[in-house]
């Protein structure tokens, strides 16, 4: 799994390699951190049907992982990724219907910043890229400043790159 995983970050995954991660990631029975941590490398690059079912298991079979803060954290971030790929070839509906999901299941954990922040930003995005440029901009444009008061400069600078990609087209 870290080949692929690393594989795909590097070069992309073969339809061949894309159908052993899937494979791999349905036969999880308890999902670890580690788990997690490769599902948040690989998501964007597996088809929609894939991410969609696996997102729809993992929704009905473990939402008690995100009682812990950092479980919660890479969830909500794989999340956030597919729906930015989503975003990006499109696919409005599909990346509404992934934030919703989220948003649902943050509802208990008003107070992580973190999550809604990651949340937040990508809602922005999608609406700025499916017609409401102003309400869009304001949202992620926020949500890069809140990253950057909460001393996250990685995360700033991630949600900035996708900013900056997304306002330029």
């Amino acid at each position: 799994m870290i080949f692929l995983a690393t594989q795909n970050l590097l070069y992309g995954l073969t339809e061949r390699e894309e159908v052993e991660v899937t494979d791999l990631m349905f036969n999880i029975e308890v999902w670890s951190y580690f788990e997690l941590s490769i599902l948040s490398f690989v998501v964007e690059h597996l088809n929609t049907r894939l991410t969609l079912s696996l997102m729809k298991d993992f929704w009905k079979e473990n939402l008690h992982y995100l009682k812990v803060k950092k479980y919660r954290e890479k969830i909500v971030q794989i999340v956030c990724r597919a729906a930015v790929k989503y975003i990006s070839e499109n696919k409005y509906s599909i990346a509404q219907k992934l934030l919703e999901d989220v948003n649902i299941a943050l509802i208990p954990y008003k107070k992580d910043l973190f999550c809604r922040n990651m949340s937040r930003f990508t809602l922005g995005l999608l609406l700025h890229q499916s017609g409401k440029t102003a309400e869009g901009k304001a949202k992620m444009e926020s949500s890069i400043r809140l990253f950057d008061e909460l001393g996250l400069p990685e995360m700033k600078a991630y949600y900035q790159k996708i900013f900056d990609e997304s306002v330029k087209n």
